[in-house]
């Protein structure tokens, strides 16, 4: 009995801790090598550009999860300049502190 728990727990282990790393490395060094052929080919600000998209769903993902637990949604800046903290859009928000669901 003693081999199944063991041979679960390592299995569980892998699941939990070493499949999400090994992913995230493998999309970090793909992440890294596109974003600098897009550079080579495009220049500098072509990241930006390439980015608009995803930025404005990233940032309409954030907004739609502070709707979702009733957040107060002060502003939203889908796209913007890069500020001094490299901010290219952001969702500002409240919520009540005392609240469970919040």
């Amino acid at each position: 009995m003693m081999p199944n728990y063991f041979t679960t727990l390592v299995q569980l282990l892998l699941i939990v801790l070493v499949m999400p790393y090994v992913g995230a490395a493998v999309i970090s060094a793909i992440t890294k090598r596109t974003n600098q052929l897009i550079v080579n080919h495009f220049g500098t600000q072509a990241q930006f550009y390439f980015s608009f998209f995803g930025i404005i769903v990233h940032e309409l993902s954030h907004a739609a999860m502070a709707l979702l637990f009733r957040h107060k949604i002060d502003k939203i800046s889908l796209v913007q300049k890069a500020d001094v903290e490299q901010t290219l859009g952001y969702v500002s928000h409240a919520w009540n502190p005392k609240s469970l669901y919040q």
